[in-house]
């Protein structure tokens, strides 16, 4: 029995730790939760998204300038300007049309359509539009200063791709970097090519993957452009591409996008109905994967996702001020 004054004796606590630090580290390194050990040596994907938009209107404006004398004639112009850089990659706009579609209390003398199927390339590309109207008479207008709003839609198709990657370590390598105290540096990536239309891939798991571990991708596609595109449709279907050595075990939800596999080894993933965007964005598609060959250390796969030939409205409008005319 200790003595009421005497010291602790502290020596045989620290061996007593060390032996419960080695059976703790011992039972991460066989248990194989060692993805979790190494969340913290993963950095975060980096994303690339270029800009938002390949298509722009500039300087909207009538000739003669505003206000118009009732019963007169004018024109309203504008320039479509490609603002793409081909340094950086970009490609021409195609099939680009530009309508005028409600032309308000005033009267359309041109054709609606001021030009169709044209390509619009990056570097300085632009195309004028224009249209004469004649403005509405005194009496159309109760011979009091009136607007007319002139509505035009530019339309035009382009390509999104996105490439992103994943890495994946086999668990040998994983065991022998936990037992070394090695630290595994992945800088993931993901590139978004110009245009209003991305396409998200988001691995729902830390880099580097364990090679035994599901993998989960979840897929979306965003309007980030300054018109408006509704839905993905069949006819220009989201297609996400799957590398040979990766097997993929299902794509959902299943009405929605159609998965094939290739002679040659890997998956294609394609939407087959239409897909709304909601608030700017599709719902989730989610595509589990696995690896399907022997990793020796760490491989890196490259995920590809395309929409092609999607067609993008660009909507404007023009407010005309009109007076009566006294004689």
């Amino acid at each position: 029995m200790r003595n009421k004054g005497d010291k602790m004796d502290f020596k045989w606590i620290l061996p007593v730790l060390f032996l419960v630090l080695v059976i703790f580290v011992s039972g991460c390194a066989e248990g194989g939760d060692l993805q979790s050990i190494f969340s913290a040596l993963s950095e975060e994907q980096e994303v690339v998204v270029a800009p938002k938009d390949a298509l722009v209107i500039e300087d909207l404006r009538t000739i003669p300038d505003p206000p118009i004398n009732a019963d007169s004639d004018f024109t309203l112009t504008f320039q479509v300007v490609n603002i793409g850089e081909t340094t950086e990659g970009s490609k021409e706009a195609k099939n680009v049309e530009v309508t005028v579609y409600d032309s308000g209390r005033c009267n359309i003398k041109s054709p609606k359509t001021a030009f169709s199927e044209l390509d619009i390339y990056p570097g300085g590309g632009s195309e004028l539009a224009e249209w004469d109207f004649t403005a509405p008479d005194n009496k159309k207008l109760g011979y009091m200063e009136g607007k007319c709003s002139i509505r035009f839609v530019v339309r035009y198709k382009y390509d999104a791709h996105t490439t992103s990657d994943i890495s994946i370590i086999s668990t040998e390598r994983l065991n022998q970097a936990s037992r070394t105290g090695e630290t595994l540096t992945i800088s993931p990536s993901q590139v978004q090519s110009r245009g209003p239309i991305k396409i998200r891939l988001d691995f729902e798991v830390t880099q580097p993957v364990d090679e035994k571990l599901t993998i989960p991708l979840i897929i979306k596609v965003y309007d980030q452009g300054s018109g408006m595109y509704d839905k993905v449709l069949p006819s220009t279907p989201l297609v996400i591409e799957f590398p040979p050595g990766l097997k993929v075990l299902n794509c959902t939800p299943t009405n929605r996008i159609s998965l094939t596999g290739s002679s040659s080894g890997g998956y294609t993933a394609t939407s087959v109905s239409e897909i709304s965007l909601i608030k700017g964005e599709t719902p989730p598609i989610r595509c589990d994967l696995e690896v399907d060959e022997d990793i020796n250390d760490i491989k890196t796969y490259f995920i590809k996702a395309k929409i092609l030939n999607y067609e993008y409205p660009l909507y404007g409008e023009k407010s005309v001020t009109i007076i009566p005319t006294y004689r």
